[in-house]
């Protein structure tokens, strides 16, 4: 299975499930990117940016990770 963190804060994240591997970043990000309307959001796949072309496998983390621009943090 395939952990998944859904972030909307600077560090814990407010959602984790299991999906099931198998499936590439891109179709994992089409088919459930829409139970999660965050934008705009960076994925990260254990830790790293993807390829969309990746296949994700079992034990690999998915991060999504909300952007604040700039001025928001200020």
């Amino acid at each position: 299975m395939v952990k998944v963190n859904v972030f909307r804060g600077a560090t814990a994240p407010a959602m984790s499930y299991l999906f099931p591997e198998g499936f590439t970043v891109g179709e994992f990000f089409c088919k459930d990117f829409n139970a999660f309307p965050i934008s705009p959001v960076r994925i990260l796949v254990n830790g790293q940016a993807p390829s969309l072309k990746d296949c994700l496998n079992d034990g690999d983390e998915i991060s999504y990770v909300v952007d604040r621009p700039e001025s928001a943090n200020r």
